[in-house]
C-alpha cells in the first residue's frame, strides 16, 4: 500500500516498534510494591499542515506482582533499596498515517496512582545512574519518536522515592463528657492514642496496604 507525497512514493503499511526501559528504586523490605503504567500516543500532520490531536495507541503495565518478584531477587544497596528494571515494547506500529505523513509518537508514564516517587525521563538508552540528573528530573514523557524496525531502546524512565515525601499533620481535642469527672473515672496517668493507616490498591493490582500502626 502506498501514497504519493511530494512526488515520492512512500509505504504507509510498515509495521515497526518502539521500546522504553524503566528503572524503579524501591525498599527491599517494602510491604507492597507499586505497578508502573506507560502510555503510547501519537500525532501526525494533517492535510492543512496542522498537528492532529493526540491519539492514545496502547497502554502497558508492569504489574505489582512482577515488580515484587524482581525486587525479591535483587541485591540491596547499603540503604536497603533495590533498583529493578523492565523493558516495555510497543510492536506492530505503523510508521505512516493514512495521509502519508509520519506518525510522531510519545511515551508517557502515567502517575495518577503513583505518588511519592520522583520521575526522570530521557530520549535514548540511558542507565539509571545517567538518568538521575537534574536535566531529566520531573519529566514523565519522551516525545518526537519515530517507530522503526530496530531493537534499540528509544526512551528511558526512572522512579525513586521522593527525598522529602509529602506529609500531613493530624491534631485533635479530647472532650470528656463525664459530668466534670464527678465519678472520678478519668485516668490519672493520661491517655494513649494509637494512629493507624492504610492505602487502597492501585487499579487492578491487589496491592492494597492493610490497616496497621
Amino acid at each position: 500500500l502506498g501514497a504519493d507525497v511530494d512526488g515520492d512514493s512512500v509505504v504507509i503499511g510498515i509495521a515497526a516498534r518502539l521500546s522504553a526501559v524503566k528503572y524503579l528504586t524501591v525498599s527491599k523490605d517494602s510491604v507492597k510494591y507499586p505497578a508502573v503504567t506507560i502510555v503510547l500516543s501519537r500525532t501526525y500532520t494533517t492535510a492543512n499542515d496542522q498537528t492532529s490531536a493526540p491519539e492514545t495507541v496502547r497502554t502497558l503495565v508492569w504489574n505489582a506482582k512482577d515488580v515484587a518478584d524482581a525486587a525479591g531477587t535483587a541485591s540491596p544497596a547499603a540503604d536497603g533499596t533495590v533498583t529493578v528494571e523492565h523493558t516495555f515494547v510497543f510492536d506492530n506500529l505503523p510508521v505512516y498515517a493514512p495521509n502519508g505523513s509520519k506518525y510522531s509518537y510519545s511515551i508517557t508514564e502515567k502517575k495518577d496512582q503513583l505518588g511519592g516517587f520522583t520521575t526522570w525521563a530521557a530520549l535514548g538508552d540511558l542507565s539509571a545512574g545517567e538518568l538521575a540528573a537534574d536535566t531529566y528530573k520531573d519529566r514523565t514523557d519522551v516525545s518526537g519518536l519515530t517507530a522503526d524496525t530496530d531493537t534499540d531502546i528509544d526512551a528511558s524512565f526512572l522512579n525513586r522515592p521522593e527525598e522529602s515525601p509529602a506529609s500531613i499533620q493530624l491534631s485533635g481535642t479530647k472532650v470528656w463528657n463525664d459530668l466534670d469527672n464527678t465519678f472520678h473515672l478519668r485516668p490519672e496517668t493520661g491517655l494513649t492514642i494509637t494512629l493507624k493507616r492504610r492505602a487502597n490498591s492501585q487499579s487492578g493490582q491487589s496491592n492494597a496496604i492493610p490497616l496497621h500502626e
